[in-house]
Parts: C-alpha cells; structure tokens; sequence
C-alpha cells in the first residue's frame, strides 16, 4: 500500500519550489478528504496528549484552521486505535510508529522524533547498566503500552522477558507509570519525553530514574492516517502542508509552548 514516507521528499519539494505553500495556493477541505468530519482517535500520551491538551491538540487546531477541516475527537487505547485504522472506523491518530504491518492500512507523515528510555529505580539502574541486563533479570517485571511500538532495539530485547511472563501490558502512558509507583512493575519503556511529565514532583524524581541507552536510536512519530478514508492525492496535500508549517516555523512555535528550546530543537530533526 502506498505510504508518505517523508513530508519534504523529492515531489513535495517541488511543489514548493512552484509555489505550492504561498497563502494564495491553499487547497479547500476537499483537498485534504474533508466532506465529511474526521474521526481522530488520540492516544493518552502525557506531553502530546493528556485530558484534552498537550501538542498534538496544538497541532490539530493548527490543521483545522489552516485546510476548513472539522475534527471529531476521541481518546483510545493504542491497540484499538489501529484496529479501528483498518476497519476504517478511524480516519486518524497521532504520535504512531510506522512498521510494515501498518502500511497496509495507514499512510505516515512523521511530524517529530524522540528516543524512548527505560524510567526504573535508582538502585536497578545501579545493577543494570544496560538493557539486556533488565530484560534477563528473572525477578524484575517490566511494564509497556499495550499497542506501542517500541522500536527495534527495545522490542527485539522485550522479547526475552515476554517469553517468561514478566512483560506487563497496560493502556497508556499514565497507567504505565502508575503502575511503576505502585510497584506492579521495576521497570518501564516509555518516550524519554514524558518521564518530566509523569515525575514532575521531586519526590518522584528522587524515586525513580530515566535510563537513556545511548544505542537505542531516535524514532520517528507520525501522524497516521487511515487508507480506507483517504485517497494518494489526500494525502500528498496532507504532506505539503506539514512541510509548509515544517519550514514557517509552526511546529517549532507548537512544540516550543510545551518543551524546552533544546528538546524542541532535538525533536525536529
């Protein structure tokens, strides 16, 4: 199925060196798939979405102004979000991680990237200094979102404690730390973003520390959108207009109202 890749590869380049992003060029809601609303399904994912705010809502008004776009919104859990992208009950989502499975149902257009990390305590990340030694810890249980993609270096390593009954699932990103507070789990997988977010009191951050592993790689989060809805033009439209706010300085603004100037920058690349 086809897939938009990159919001600024080689054909969207061309249309803006035609003029294609100038005020005078903007496309009607037709353009974008916009008859009829579009049914977006958040997930609960603490600084992109969290009890209605955050920066994907930021950005998601931000669409809605720029392309006559109406929205109807709804918070699921991520597992049930995909199914509903293939069924076609769902048009849309926010933060996903593309993989080949996906690309039969969905198109992508990635709109930032971030490191996932490990948040556990300040005595395991004493032991464990590296992953692999969490995940072959035999008493140590690890929490995950259920749905959630991980990217390759922390999925594959999962694997080995999920064989063993010791991968615990949980519905999102708050029920996930949660569950690290309560001691359900010792450890949890999550966007190095939103430890700040789930630990913002200092007792929390004396309890439980962020582990960053340096060859964990950056992921690319994408807005996601369903085939069953939307057509190959839709979605090249759709890709000139995130590259437009790319180059104008939109997503920077977005992004810098709730991260720092630094995690702003590293988001972007």
């Amino acid at each position: 199925m086809p897939s938009a890749s990159s919001p600024w590869a080689p054909a969207t380049a061309l249309a803006f060196l035609l003029g294609a992003f100038s005020p005078a060029a903007a496309q009607q809601p037709a353009a974008y798939g916009c008859d009829r609303p579009i049914h977006l399904a958040y997930a609960e994912f603490g600084l992109l979405y969290h009890a209605g705010i955050g920066i994907d809502p930021d950005l998601i008004e931000e669409l809605g102004q720029r392309t006559g776009c109406r929205f109807e919104t709804e918070v699921k859990p991520r597992d049930q979000t995909y199914q509903g992208l293939e069924a076609g009950t769902v048009d849309m989502t926010n933060s996903g991680i593309r993989t080949e499975a996906r690309r039969e149902f969905a198109y992508f257009i990635p709109y930032l990237g971030w490191k996932n990390a490990v948040v556990t305590t300040p005595g395991i990340a004493a032991i464990a200094t590296s992953f692999d030694a969490i995940v072959t810890h035999a008493d140590w249980r690890i929490g995950v979102v259920r749905g959630y993609v991980n990217g390759p270096y922390y999925d594959f390593r999962l694997r080995i404690a999920a064989a063993e009954g010791r991968v615990i699932s949980y519905p999102d990103q708050e029920a996930v730390y949660g569950a690290l507070k309560r001691g359900e789990v010792q450890a949890i997988v999550s966007s190095a973003l939103n430890y700040d977010f789930f630990m913002a009191s200092p007792a929390d951050r004396g309890t439980f520390v962020l582990e960053a592993f340096d060859s964990a790689p950056v992921l690319q989060y994408n807005m996601i959108f369903s085939v069953k809805r939307f057509t190959v033009a839709q979605i090249d439209a759709w890709c000139r207009l995130f590259e437009q706010m790319r180059l104008d300085g939109t997503l920077a603004r977005i992004y810098r109202k709730w991260l720092s100037a630094e995690d702003t920058e590293d988001i972007l690349q």
